[in-house]
């Protein structure tokens, strides 16, 4: 449903608005597709070229669960080290004060603090020079103090140069978790699977979706671009001059232009073109995105693709996610051609044969998979 959803920015194009008066846009235009279009003759089998690793090996499962742990919880209490030394990781509680008194960002609860570099174990940030000495031989449930002198060009300027106290609370100290040392109480707890080799399964499971879906995106990328580099395309005269039309009143309403000395000022001032440039790099914009559209419509009509309500509605639903609307109304509304209400739905219903329609190139494309380099 989303790789439907997706494929359609791929051929949109250039649209929705119409010139003034008679409320006709391009989605109104009738031909007959089969007078523009000459498809690619092995469109049903067409070889398509992939690169890439699309299969699970351990380190790949090793990464994953890794960037898991440093997400989760990289650390965890490690019940035999008794007392902080130079290279412990310690869990604290803290609280600082300038002049006895507490002040803002000085305090923070279950923070792991690594001693040797003086820094938070999980961030990585580094904390004023000195802050963790005082930590160094004491055990958990210990208080802790530290003096410290905050630098002259510190960015809060209310404490530059000032020194501050911080009283620490010794939580734990921890130990890296490694994916190795995860147990089932870790994925429990973290992860709420019940057992590490449940966690270990929906890592591999949702690692082979991604894999799977860089594959297809990829088959469908390029089986899209070798049909239609291997067909040929005239384009409908009235088609082709209201998706321009349409274009250019679009952005022109975008970019609050009112007349056409606006125009060329705008084009010179923000874009660096010139009109005539500017009409040449919009109309192949256009007509590239258009031949997408015509050669998928002409396969859709050679192999008897039709408009079926079920797939429609989860390709609706697709669209709706990657456009960000909550409801149809408002997705036909966005689509929607010209000053021609309604008009939205139609275009997107004939854009939903059309991804039908490279769905089948797709399923039918001879795919050669090359290593990555």
């Amino acid at each position: 449903m989303k790789k439907k959803a997706l494929i359609l920015s791929m051929i949109l194009g250039a649209f929705i608005m119409t010139s003034c008066g008679i409320p006709k846009s391009s989605i109104d235009v009738e031909y007959n597709v089969d007078n523009y279009v000459t498809l690619a003759k092995n469109y049903k089998n067409i070889p398509v070229t992939i690169q890439g690793k699309f299969t699970i090996d351990e380190e790949m499962e090793k990464t994953a669960l890794e960037n898991l742990i440093k997400s989760a919880a990289p650390y965890r209490e490690d019940p035999t080290k008794k007392v902080v030394e130079k290279d412990s990781v310690v869990n604290v509680d803290y609280v600082g004060k300038v002049d006895g008194k507490e002040f803002k960002g000085g305090s923070a609860k279950g923070v792991s603090i690594d001693v040797s570099s003086n820094s938070d174990a999980v961030q990585g940030t580094s904390y004023i020079e000195g802050f963790a000495k005082g930590l160094i031989g004491k055990s958990k449930g210990d208080k802790a103090t530290s003096q410290v002198t905050f630098p002259k060009n510190y960015q809060a300027k209310n404490l530059a140069g000032k020194n501050a106290e911080f009283t620490f609370t010794i939580n734990s100290i921890m130990k890296k978790v490694t994916v190795d040392s995860i147990d089932d109480a870790y994925a429990k707890k973290y992860f709420k699977m019940d057992t590490v080799k449940e966690l270990k399964n929906m890592v591999n499971k949702t690692l082979t979706s991604r894999l799977e879906a860089s594959k297809n995106q990829q088959i469908r990328s390029e089986a899209i671009k070798t049909v239609v580099k291997n067909s040929k395309v005239k384009y409908p005269k009235k088609l082709l001059e209201l998706r321009k039309n349409e274009f250019l009143i679009r952005f022109k309403k975008n970019a609050k232009i009112k007349d056409n000395k606006e125009f060329k000022k705008y084009l010179k001032n923000n874009l660096k073109v010139s009109e005539d440039k500017f009409n040449k790099e919009t109309e192949k914009s256009i007509k590239d995105n258009l031949k997408i559209e015509l050669v998928f419509e002409a396969i859709a009509k050679k192999e008897n693709i039709k408009f079926d309500k079920k797939g429609y509605k989860d390709f609706i639903a697709g669209l709706k996610q990657t456009s960000r609307v909550a409801s149809d109304k408002e997705l036909f509304k966005k689509y929607d051609q010209g000053e021609v209400k309604n008009s939205g739905e139609k275009y997107i219903k004939k854009m939903y044969v059309a991804t039908k329609a490279i769905s089948y190139v797709e399923k039918h494309a001879k795919v050669t998979i090359k290593p990555s380099k």
